[in-house]
C-alpha cells in the first residue's frame, strides 16, 4: 500500500523543514492557551465590570473543551492550506520526477503521503489533547466527562477528512496559490453545507462532525454522529481513490 522507505524520507523531510517544530509549536500553544481562557477569561471581564453589565457565570471544566475544539478549527485549517501545496510544489520542482525515476509507483507515492500527513496531524493532535486534559485537570481540578473521548475522535476524523481533502486538491492543482485557495473555498462550502439543517442535510457533511462536539460535551448526546461518521468515511475513501487515479494519469 505505502513504501516505508518514502515514508521514512518524507518524516526525515517534515523535521528537516521545520513543519515538527513550527506546527508543534502551533498545536501545544493552543492546547495550554484553551484552557487558560476557559478558566480565566470570565474572571476578566467580570472583574472589568463584564458586558453592558452582565456578568457572566463562573467558568467550568467543559468551557476548556469548547475552546480547544474552537482553536482546533484554526489549527488544522492552517495545515491543510500548507499540506495543500505539498504534491503541486513538488512537481513544479521536479523532485517528484527524480522519486519516479527511482522506481516509486504513483500510487505508492501519493498513499504514502496521505499516511505521512496523516500520522504528523494525529501526532500533533493527541499531544495537544494530552496537554489540554491536563490543564484541565490542574485549573479545575476535574476534567473527565461521558463520551469526553467521543468528542476528540470527531475533531480527529474532521482532521484527517482535511487532509486528505488537501492532498487531493494538490493533485489537481497547478500551483501552491491555487490550490491553497480552492483547499480555503473547499473548506467554506463545507462549513456551509454542515450548518444547513433543512432535510438533515449538514449530518452529511464532514464539518459536522466538528460543530456536533457542543453536544457531547454539554448533554453526551452524540446519537446522530454515526450517519456523519460514515459518511465522512465514505467522502475520505472517494478522495483517496481519486487522488490515485488523477496522479496517476497527471504528466509530471
Amino acid at each position: 500500500m505505502i513504501s516505508f522507505p518514502f515514508l521514512k524520507k518524507e518524516l526525515k523531510e517534515l523535521v528537516k523543514t521545520n513543519k515538527l517544530i513550527i506546527f508543534g509549536a502551533l498545536f501545544i500553544f493552543f492546547a495550554i492557551l484553551s484552557p487558560l481562557t476557559a478558566r480565566f477569561m470570565t474572571e476578566i471581564f467580570n472583574s472589568i465590570g463584564g458586558m453592558d453589565g452582565f456578568v457572566f457565570p463562573p467558568a467550568v471544566f467543559t468551557d476548556s473543551y469548547l475552546q480547544f475544539f474552537s482553536n482546533h478549527s484554526l489549527n488544522v485549517l492552517v495545515l491543510a492550506l500548507i499540506i495543500s501545496g505539498t504534491i503541486v510544489s513538488e512537481k513544479n520542482k521536479g523532485s517528484l520526477s527524480l522519486v519516479l525515476s527511482k522506481g516509486l509507483e504513483r500510487r505508492k507515492l501519493v498513499l504514502t503521503k496521505l499516511f505521512s500527513y496523516s500520522l504528523f496531524f494525529s501526532f500533533l493532535y493527541w499531544i495537544s489533547v494530552a496537554i489540554t486534559y491536563l490543564y484541565t485537570y490542574l485549573l479545575f481540578e476535574e476534567a473527565y466527562i461521558e463520551k469526553l473521548f467521543v468528542a476528540f475522535f470527531t475533531t480527529w476524523l474532521y482532521g484527517i477528512f482535511l487532509i486528505v481533502l488537501a492532498i487531493f486538491i494538490s493533485t489537481i492543482s497547478v500551483s501552491f496559490g491555487m490550490a491553497a485557495g480552492i483547499t480555503f473555498g473547499a473548506y467554506t462550502l463545507v462549513s456551509i453545507i454542515g450548518s444547513i439543517p433543512i432535510f438533515n442535510i449538514n449530518r452529511l457533511s464532514p464539518s459536522y462532525l466538528n460543530s456536533i462536539t457542543s453536544g457531547i460535551i454539554y448533554s453526551g448526546d452524540s446519537s446522530h454522529l454515526l450517519i456523519t461518521t460514515l459518511s465522512t468515511i465514505a467522502i475520505i475513501l472517494i478522495l483517496i481513490y481519486l487522488s490515485v487515479e488523477i496522479f496517476k494519469n497527471k504528466e509530471i
